[in-house]
């Protein structure tokens, strides 16, 4: 995968407060996280389903690049910095 991909964030995230709809981030890689476990994910859909991001407490990451995301990636990486 390479360039932006829309992202579904849960109601409750902190890492995209107040960031609206289906944000895109930008991927530059094949890799993918799967997990049956109950985190906090946040799903992308690019082919099959895999998890762009997860929040567990005061632990978060994501599979995309923020620095890389314009507007929404400056975005989510100020909530990242005030909320975790």
């Amino acid at each position: 995968m390479l360039g932006t991909t829309k992202v579904r964030p849960f109601e409750s995230s902190r890492l995209y407060k107040n960031i609206t709809g289906t944000p895109d981030y930008y991927f530059t890689h094949s890799f993918r996280m799967l997990s049956r476990s109950n985190i906090g994910i946040t799903p992308c859909l690019y082919g099959d389903e895999f998890i762009a991001s997860y929040e567990v407490s005061n632990i978060a990451g994501v599979q995309f690049h923020p620095e890389l995301s314009q507007t929404n990636g400056l975005n989510l990486l100020k909530n990242f910095i005030e909320l975790f």
